[in-house]
């Protein structure tokens, strides 16, 4: 049994049957946690359930995760060939090659496996009779997650609701792709990401009741690490060309390590989180000194693909994490009941810090010469680089030319006002508009993107390099969300579980309590150059670790302090529910309006359209794409409307499309090739609905043309009305 995890409490047959009023009230209570649990089947089995058609649409890799995921997890569920532990290690073993946007195709297949995951315990557990009343989760941790899991739910009354639901009724399933496959500047994201909260947030509790399933969680932990060891090794082999990954990322970086992520800046993040994992491998009893030494070998290759990734945020978490990773290597070596800690420890693993990072730019630099010879031709880093002598038989000095290179690059754009400090300014604009209840949940792309293009808005005046997706950092993030209540929600759940851990780490000498403490304090100080919640599969990991806190008893803290948090709780509960109102009176964001006296802030308020995406410019002209059946209401005697077909296979098979006034079936367009038509139309006096219906609808990343998951219909151009 795992210290500091409480183990079911079974009940007597007489108890469970007394008529007392404690035990009618310990059974309304058993029934209210049955429905949750319902409930919560049924979220997951939807997220399932309408993930799969995108998966179906993207191509033969998600295909084969649509197909080949479940009939892995039904192994462990249905079957005795696989335990549940490890399908959860195949699971987390994945993690690295998922590391996209969270409107990717490679993220669409994580969420669906994540899914998976949640439904395959969730069953489990059911199957085996182990109860929410018979396997607790810590109360405190819960409560503050629930706390805000329920403030980003009611953020989204600050939507354009109505707009939502019409949007829901016209494309009908079509409406779940668009929002699993949104881009962040379109306020549909949101929904998507409460729902990636929630999944996830399901995912911990499960975890953290899975108990006997999946015993201590040490190997799932651990795979975490192994999983960063092969990201590195082969993100090395690619950037020395000895294989090539470019067919498998979306976007091309050649001159810096990315492995199998799309951006270097998240596989940095990704080692900073997982590589405190490696206490769980040193802790081994009888290892031979010679396994010892090839896991600091290992580290070393670790060091180096973050080093040649060239993250500047990367570079500035590793040594931190360096730190309190030899911290606990200092502590193993101790002989004693209870972990210890000393100024002593502290001192060697400052020492020993620069000695680790000096090894691996020796690496670097000494054995780069070999791997260049094994290449196809010179490492990535020194290709288009004007300061580098591409023809410098000396190779050891081209690479340390290169080095000095980046570092002084680094250092420069750290300091230049266009970078990180530029974005957190942006990010701080947008989140004042409202700072007490935030702007709703991960709405920053969408937010700057409409403050953008308010001339006079605050945003407008102090931004520097415009809008972006995220303003790179997670507080920062948090509070445009959720404004200063969400700040502090966020800050206390992930104080707790640091607490909780280190409590457990300290009292039972537990070293994975100790490893996910360290990891949960290295994801935020990256995190404070790198919002958590960007890329799903790194936001995934933040939840495994909190379903492993909750897996830990409120008992390994002081009672003084439980109680305080008990208190907290329920004051934030009541403030969270008192935000409802509040959002209800912010709804569709009337009070930005006023301040900057413009009629319209949500992208295509005035324009009375239903079930299109978002406008673009395409040819020079603005139109809106469908996603399915559509309409939108216009008002004149005479209407002339531009329809635009993408479909590049319409000339093997025609789309057609049906025209409706008002209900009523009024022109049939035939378009036997991609191009352009456009209609005039008599539909009298006053405001009329024009509906399309398109026969079919064809999907860009499908075609092999962009990285578009949009099912697309017609795009309809801007309508002129005469009378």
């Amino acid at each position: 049994m795992r210290p500091g995890i409480k183990m079911p409490l079974l009940t007597s047959e007489s108890n469970q049957h007394s008529g007392s009023p404690k035990n009618r009230v310990s059974g309304l209570s058993m029934l209210s946690k049955r429905m949750l649990d319902n409930l919560s089947l049924v979220f997951i089995t939807a997220n399932i359930l309408l993930l799969v058609p995108d998966l179906i649409y993207c191509g033969k890799l998600t295909i084969i995760i649509a197909v080949g995921a479940p009939l892995l997890f039904c192994l462990a569920v249905f079957t005795s060939l696989l335990s549940l532990e490890r399908v959860l290690v195949i699971f987390v073993l994945a993690f690295p090659l998922l590391g996209f946007q969270p409107y990717d195709r490679h993220s669409l297949a994580f969420e669906y496996m994540a899914a998976l995951a949640t439904f395959s315990m969730h069953v489990m557990r059911m199957r085996r009779g182990l109860r929410q009343s018979e396997t607790p989760v810590n109360g405190a941790l819960s409560g503050l997650l629930v706390c805000y899991i329920l403030l980003s739910v009611f953020s989204l009354l600050m939507l354009p609701i109505s707009r939502i639901i019409n949007d829901a009724i016209v494309m009908k399933l079509n409406f779940t792709s668009r929002m699993f496959s949104i881009f962040p500047t379109e306020f549909n994201y949101s929904l998507a990401g409460v729902d990636r909260l929630i999944l996830f947030s399901l995912f911990a509790f499960e975890f953290a009741k899975a108990g006997k399933l999946i015993r201590h969680g040490r190997t799932i932990f651990l795979a975490l690490f192994w999983g960063t060891v092969y990201s590195a090794f082969i993100g090395l082999l690619d950037f020395y060309n000895v294989l090539s990954l470019n067919w498998y990322r979306l976007a091309e970086r050649s001159d810096v390590v990315n492995a199998f992520f799309s951006n270097r800046g998240w596989l940095a993040h990704y080692i900073n989180i997982t590589v405190p994992f490696v206490i769980l491998a040193f802790i081994k009893k009888g290892r031979h000194i010679a396994a010892t030494m090839g896991l600091f070998g290992i580290l070393i290759v670790i060091e180096v693909a973050l080093f040649l990734s060239g993250a500047r945020a990367g570079w500035v978490t590793y040594p931190i994490v360096l730190i309190l990773c030899w911290v606990a290597f200092i502590s193993l070596s101790q002989e004693q009941k209870h972990f210890s800690f000393s100024l002593r420890t502290l001192i060697k693993a400052v020492l020993l810090m620069p000695i680790t990072i000096a090894v691996s730019i020796a690496f670097i630099v000494y054995l780069s010469p070999i791997i260049e010879e094994r290449g196809h031709k010179p490492p990535n880093i020194q290709q288009n680089d004007p300061n580098v002598q591409q023809n410098d038989p000396n190779s050891m000095q081209k690479i340390i030319t290169t080095m000095d290179e980046q570092a002084s690059a680094t250092i420069k754009r750290s300091l230049d006002t266009g970078s990180r400090t530029s974005t957190w300014n942006d990010g701080i604009h947008v989140g004042m508009e409202s700072p007490i209840v935030g702007l709703g949940y991960d709405s920053y792309g969408w937010q700057a993107k409409n403050l953008d293009k308010i001339v006079h808005s605050d945003f407008k005046k102090g931004t520097i390099l415009g809008t972006m997706d995220t303003p790179h950092n997670t507080l920062i993030q948090v509070f445009v969300s959720g404004g200063i209540i969400g700040v502090i929600l966020w800050c206390l759940l992930i104080a707790y579980i640091i607490a909780v851990c280190l409590a457990d780490a300290v009292k039972n000498k537990n070293y994975l309590s100790l490893a996910v403490a360290i990891s949960m304090v290295s994801a935020h100080i990256h995190g404070f150059f790198q919002d958590l919640q960007y890329v799903p599969m790194i936001w995934m990991v933040i939840f495994l670790e909190i379903g492993y806190a909750m897996s830990l008893e409120t008992a390994l803290l002081p009672q003084r302090l439980n109680n305080v948090v008990r208190k907290f709780i329920v004051c934030a509960f009541i403030a969270v529910t008192a935000t409802i109102p509040i959002y209800l009176h912010l709804s569709s964001y009337r009070f930005i309006k006023d301040k900057y006296g413009v009629n319209t802030y949500m992208p295509d308020e005035d324009q009375h359209r239903y079930g299109f995406y978002s406008s673009e410019i395409i040819g020079g002209s603005r139109y809106w794409y469908s996603g399915g059946d559509a309409y939108m209401d216009v008002k004149g005697d005479n209407v002339e409307i531009p329809f635009l077909c993408p479909h590049l296979d319409a000339d093997k098979k025609p789309v057609t499309a049906t025209i409706s006034i008002d209900g009523k079936p009024i022109d049939l367009l035939i378009f036997s090739k991609p191009g352009k038509l456009t209609r005039t139309y008599h539909v009298g006096a006053g405001t009329h609905r024009v509906g399309i219906k398109v026969s079919r609808l064809w999907n860009p990343i499908m075609a092999k043309v962009s990285q578009d998951l949009r099912n697309l219909g017609l795009a309809v151009g801007e309508v002129r009305c005469w009378k």
